[in-house]
This record gives structure tokens, sequence and C-alpha cells, in this order.
């Protein structure tokens, strides 16, 4: 079994320890060691009784060399941040896939990235490192989604649509067509995309338009 802990204890990272705990109903994958956080306060907890360990960096003097960490974290601007902690840890992140998800041919999954219960990845799909696909969400042919990008639950992205890095895709929200949802942009639930979407831009309503636009380079740490 690989050696596995959450990064994270919030309720993002419960539906994270689910989708594990599935993933070990249909074979036994993955052995679970417990939470990571950075939270001191949360030292000596046991969330769903699975044990409270550390901090990331914690890591190296706990576990067996060959473990996995995956983030748990709904924030893709979060994401990227405990990502660059655990390349310079270089330690190795899970890629998860729910055992309901329907993940179809010539679809690649780069490390770190999380399928969620009931997600439909079709074909000729790229999907990058640290990305959320979540709970019924559709990914449909000929998509990209970049590194750290967040599809919400319900969430539907068209043939061909292309999600850069970072950006969050909202609950229900559908993509239309051929379209480019920019970097570190947000969609708004229910939104309705019917054009390019700027990087850096918060678009809701429908059709959805542009209600705030960000600094270039905001994320950056």
């Amino acid at each position: 079994m690989i050696p596995l802990t959450i990064f994270g204890a919030g309720g993002h990272a419960r539906e994270i320890l689910a989708l594990v705990q599935s993933i070990n109903e249909r074979s036994a994958t993955y052995q679970l060691l417990g939470w990571l956080d950075d939270r001191s306060d949360l030292r000596g907890e046991s969330p769903l009784n699975v044990p409270m360990l550390g901090k990331l960096e914690d890591i190296h003097h706990t576990f067996k060399p060959n473990v996995q960490v995956v983030i748990a974290i709904g924030s893709s601007s979060a994401r990227k941040r405990i990502a660059k902690r655990l390349k310079k840890l270089s330690i190795q992140p899970a890629t998860l896939v729910h055992p309901t998800a329907q993940v179809g041919s010539l679809v690649t999954l780069h490390p770190g990235t999380m399928v969620c219960a009931g997600a439909l990845l079709t074909t000729g799909i790229e999907v990058g490192a640290h990305v959320v696909i979540n709970t019924g969400s559709i990914v449909s042919h000929d998509c990209q989604i970049d590194d750290y990008a967040t599809i919400a639950p319900g969430a539907n992205l068209a043939g061909g649509v292309r999600v850069e890095t970072g950006a969050e895709v909202g609950i229900g929200a559908t993509i239309l067509p051929g379209l480019c949802i920019g970097s570190w942009s947000i969609v708004g639930a229910g939104a309705v995309v019917t054009k390019n979407v700027p990087p850096n831009s918060t678009v809701v309503g429908t059709p959805a338009r542009v209600i705030k636009q960000r600094a270039l380079g905001w994320q950056r740490e």
C-alpha cells in the first residue's frame, strides 16, 4: 500500500478523505497515515478518527520515504503555495480518482490532481497538476485544464474549452465550446460563459459579465 497523508483539515479535506476511503474499498491502495496542517491549534486532534500529524515540513522526520501527499484545499492559489513547498521537500503528490468518476480514453491527469465522485471526463483531455475536478462536473472532449485550476461541483465544460492556470469555475457554471477562461479568473456559480474570460477577472450571470478585475500577478508569492 502507498503511504498517504492529507494536507488540510477543512470541509474539502474531509471530502478527500471520503474519496481515499472509496478507493480503498474498491482496491486497498493507500495506507492513510493522517492529516497535515500548519495550524498549531489543531495539534493532537483526531478529526474523523484520523490523527493530526503536524505541518508539512515535519514529514521527513516522521514518515516513510515513499509517502505521498494530497493537497486537500479548495483554493487554487493556496494549492499553488503548498505545491511549491512539496516540490522543495521532494515529496510526491498523490493523484486520486474516485471509483464512480468516468475518465475516458486519451485523458491525461498530471500529478496532484483529484477527480471526485461522479465527475465525467470524456476524451482528448489534458488536466494539469494539482487540479480539482469536483463532484458531478462534466469535462467534454478536447478540453485543456491547466495547473491549480478548480472545476466546482456540477460545472459543465463543453468541447474544446481551455481553463488556464489557477482559474476557478463555480458550482453549476457552463462554459460554451471553444472558449478560454483566463488564468486566475473566477467564474461565478451558475454563470453561463459565452465569450472568453480575461485573466484575473471575476464573471457572473447569464450571459457572464465581468464584475471585477484584479491586478496582474496578485497571486504570486
